[in-house]
Formats: structure tokens, sequence, C-alpha cells
């Protein structure tokens, strides 16, 4: 069988049923037989490549298969951006790079370059240099994506290398290596068993879960943990989703990217914290305030790099999901806390936050917004968002009342123009309905994804906060300088004949008195559609970033 047809039969094999991607010269061959195969190997043709990539990850995210994505050799350049926010996050990707034959390297030939930049920023980088062993390689790039901690992993793959012959004995999958996580493990029970002693002789213990607690599937391991051992549980940014918001012992999002003044001081004050796949960055931790360094740490990380790497720990290393199967079966009784005083707290903060939101603005007021949108957050519906105004708000705003895989933030490098690709990925994984929450300032990466969109008939509704500005860096500029340096405005644009051009449906929300019209109207039919929403820029609004505080009371 000719290596090219080998590569979509095996795809097939591993159950794989969309690839990212857009064609190239380069990638001629692999194109010549998938229309044989798009039945079950359909083709999602991108715009650009680093947004290819991008849906790749949204995909892997929310259907816990890996993401494959197809580029050209020219293309590979561009999937860097992308390519270093799921390495970062641990997401399992597989990038085929289509290159220039190999009897051309280093002759000049029009698009050829060194691919080896894409190797220092992925789990692992794959030369394939003879037909024969194409299939072993593409079963190890499986492999390596899926196991331990998972990651992207590229695969490049010359044009004379598709033109050959695959031995068809060689044709086939370990299965198990389809989805993600496969093969988990644990910590030996002695370990286990310590870590839960540290945990029942605490007084006041937190639970923290990062982002590993959703790639593991671990939620209702959480949940029944801290309902056993009365323990109060909190995530960070990436990590929501974790812990049912609306439970009694949630403390909602924590660190310096979501994180409010009451679910820090919690996190600072206990004595004990037990991190939960998380690894410890500056916006998980507020820039490594929290937790305190009095506090004794339990980490359980499946990454031997992470345990330990800020803070001195109790390691656990292992799957995260398995582990704490293992701790709750070691438990004998429940362990009744007083969680009087962390109610009464909880209770003024929503207090105050609900007061926030009834504040009187001369454009929308970013809490109400969101408080609003949650009434429309149900399991059929699932969010995407951009850093920025609308990331901000969500993670420290907004209630999940089911814990899941439900919403989605490229917080681990913070790149921007991520949520437009990434709602095409979440919806071609779920079907489902997508909330994608973007800004001005973000739009300009990748408008033309709008097309994709329309082509697709994705069912999403983008908001697009506007407020003619870089908000965020202004805001960021206040508080370390005390003024707003230059580079920082964006200029009148109509947002309306932009979703008219690309076909989607246009409404505008002006001021809060506007939101339940125009929201209620927004869900009543899955037509794509673009909800510009006008608000103040951050270093006005002041939204809940720890380091702002300052300019917040000065206020």
């Amino acid at each position: 069988m000719k290596a090219s047809k080998a590569i979509l039969e095996l795809l097939k094999k591993y159950s794989v049923t969309n690839v990212f991607g857009l064609v190239g010269e380069t990638s001629f061959p692999l194109y010549e037989y998938w229309s044989d195969y798009e039945r079950e190997v359909s083709h999602v043709f991108a715009r650009d490549e680093r947004n290819a990539v991008i849906m790749a990850d949204a995909y892997a995210r929310f259907s816990f298969k890996p993401g494959i994505v197809e580029v050209p050799g020219v293309g590979a350049p561009y999937t860097l951006p992308a390519l270093v926010e799921a390495n970062i996050s641990s997401i399992p990707i597989i990038m085929i790079v289509s290159d220039i034959p190999s009897y051309n390297e280093k002759r000049n030939v029009l698009t050829e370059h060194e691919k080896e930049y894409l190797a220092y920023n992925v789990k692992d980088f794959i030369n394939v240099n003879d037909s024969s062993s194409l299939p072993r390689l593409l079963r190890r790039a499986f492999r390596l994506a899926t196991t331990g901690r998972t990651g992207p992993v590229v695969v490049r793959i010359p044009m004379n290398v598709y033109e050959g012959e695959v031995s068809e004995d060689e044709i086939y999958a370990q299965t198990e290596y389809s989805s993600y996580p496969s093969l988990r493990f644990a910590p030996d029970d002695e370990r286990i068993a310590e870590a839960l002693k540290i945990l029942l002789n605490a007084e006041r213990p937190v639970i923290i879960c990062g982002q590993g607690v959703l790639l593991s599937q671990a939620w209702e391991e959480v949940i029944k943990l801290a309902e056993t051992l009365y323990i109060p549980v909190g995530t960070t940014i990436t990590g929501k989703g974790s812990f049912p918001e609306n439970h009694p012992l949630s403390l909602a999002v924590i660190g310096a990217r979501g994180g409010t003044k009451f679910s820090n001081n919690v996190v600072q004050e206990a004595d004990v914290v037990f991190l939960i796949g998380t690894n410890t960055d500056s916006a998980n931790t507020w820039d490594w305030r929290i937790p305190s360094k009095k506090s004794i740490i339990i980490q359980l990380d499946v990454s031997e790099r992470e345990l330990g790497n800020n803070y001195k720990v109790y390691p656990l290393l292992g799957d995260a999901k398995l582990t704490l199967k293992k701790m709750i079966n070691m438990i004998s009784e429940i362990r009744k806390r007083d969680l009087s005083t962390f109610i009464e707290k909880k209770k003024e903060f929503e207090d105050y936050v609900n007061s926030l939101a009834e504040e009187k603005m001369n454009l929308v007021n970013p809490i109400k917004f969101v408080k609003y949108l949650s009434r429309f957050i149900d399991n059929n519906t699932y969010i995407v968002s951009d850093p920025g105004t609308g990331a901000i708000y969500s993670s420290a705003y907004l209630k999940l009342n089911s814990a899941g895989r439900r919403i989605m933030y490229n917080y681990s490098l913070g790149g921007l123009g991520y949520a437009i690709p990434a709602s095409i990925g979440a919806y071609i994984a779920t079907k489902r309905r997508i909330v994608a929450l973007t800004t001005d300032g973000n739009l300009y990466f990748n408008m033309g994804e709008l097309e994709t969109i329309n082509r697709l008939n994705v069912n999403v509704k983008i908001f697009l906060f506007n407020n003619k500005s870089f908000g965020w860096i202004r805001a960021a500029m206040l508080s370390k300088y005390g003024r707003i340096l230059q580079g920082t405005d964006i200029s009148e644009v109509k947002y309306s004949d932009i979703a008219s051009a690309f076909n989607l449906d246009y409404m505008r929300i002006e001021r809060s008195d506007d939101i339940e019209e125009v929201m209620n109207s927004i869900f009543k039919d899955e037509r794509p559609k673009l909800v510009e929403v006008l608000i103040q820029s951050e270093e006005k609004l002041l939204p809940p970033v720890p380091d702002w505080e300052n300019i917040r009371e000065a206020k």
C-alpha cells in the first residue's frame, strides 16, 4: 500500500474522525486518497496553520482524543505559538508536517527550511526518513501523545516518503492510545496513605485543582474526597470545571487570573494544601504568594518535573483519577470539620459580588453580563475564551454548576487570538452550542476563521467585548507606572459590517439594561452570531486581578 494511503488507513484504525489543516503543495500525495476516507476521516479546512492547531487543541480538550493536524512545511512556522500553548497545557496533538522531498534537501528549494525549532516546544519530534518505518513511527506518535504527561508530537514526512510502499502487515493500530489518558499509574499505597494522614490531621486544609484534574477526568473523585474530608476546593483558571462552583465547599478560581480576595485568602490561611494537577506557575499562585510557604503542601502530578518545582512538597507521582480513587478507598470514616467561618465569609463575598453586578455604568457592567450569561450555560453549552475581559470576568464570576470540561482558557501561554478557532474545534468535538468570549484586541489575530464558522455552520455565539483598546495592557501599565503608555488604542470599526461580510447574525449590547432582551434572543436558534458588547477599558473597570487591588482601593 502506498504510504500516503497507509496514513489515512492508520488514522481510521485509531478512530480518528477529524483532521484539521490546510493543503499545500508538499501535502498533495496525502490528499490524493483522502476522498476515499472522507466519510470516516473528515478534513476540516482551516484558514491558517496556527488556527488549525488551536482547533485540534480544543477538539482534544473536549473529546479526550488526540487532536490531529496536517500542515504543509511552508506553514510550519505559523503553528509554533499554538504548539507552545498545547505543550505547556499537556494537550495531546499529533501534527503531520509534509515537507519537500528528501533528495532535494540543502538545494534551496522553495519553502525549504529546518524544522527542528519545533522540537524544543513539543513532547517529541519525529522525522520519517523512509516509507517502511512510517506506520511504526505514527504508532509511536500516538503512544507518546497520550501517555504520562500528555502533549503534542510533530511527525515530519518528506513528499517522497509518501510515495513509497508500506507492508500491509504493518498497518495496525495500538488502540489503547486512541484516547487519553492511556495507561494510568499511581504511587505506592504507602505514599498515598501518608498523604491521607497529613490531610486527616489538618485543621484548615484546602484542595487546589489544576488542569491535570480535567485531563485525567478526575472531577468525581475530587468531589468524593472533598465531601468525605470536608475540605474546601479551589481551581486554577485552567482547572475551572474540576469542581462544581455551586457546591458549598467551592472556593471557585484562585490565583492571579480569576482569583479573588476571598479565594486567595482562604488558600493563604490554609495549614495544608493539596495541589492536584497544577504546575504552580505564576498565574496559578499569584507569583508564588499562595500557597503560603508556612503551609504543608502535598502535590499530586503525572509529571516528575513539576513535583516540588516551586514549593517544598510531599510528592505523589501518578495519574490524578487513579491516585484519588486509591486514596478514597483508604478512608474509613467521614472527617467532619467546623466550616462555619468559611461559609460565613463566602456568603459575605457573594453578597459583595451581587452588589458589584448592580453598579450603574455608562456601558455594560461585565459582572452583570457574566452572571446573566450563567443562566444559559447548561450541560449542552461549552465555553471558550480569549485572554482579556471575557476570561477574567467569567473565570471569577461565572458559576459552573456541574463538574467536567465545560470551559476552556489558554492561560498556559496566554496568547491572543484563541477563542474563535477554538470554538470550531470545540463544536466539532461536542456537536453542542459553543459560547466564545473574545475582544476587539483578540479578533484581528483570527478573523479569517469567521469564514470557517460560516462554511461549517458552527453553532457558536461570539461575544466580542469592545473597549477600543488593548485594555488589559492599559491597566497593567497603570498598575506598574501610574500612567498609560503608547500603543494601546484601536480605531472605530463597524463590527456589524464584519458580521455581514461573513454571513453571521449581528447583535449589539450597549448598556446593562440591554443584556436581558438581547441575551434571550441570541440563544433562540443555532445560527452563528457575533454579539458586540460595549465596555469600558480595564483601567477603568479594574477586573479581579490581585495585583490591581491597589488601584481599585485608591479609587
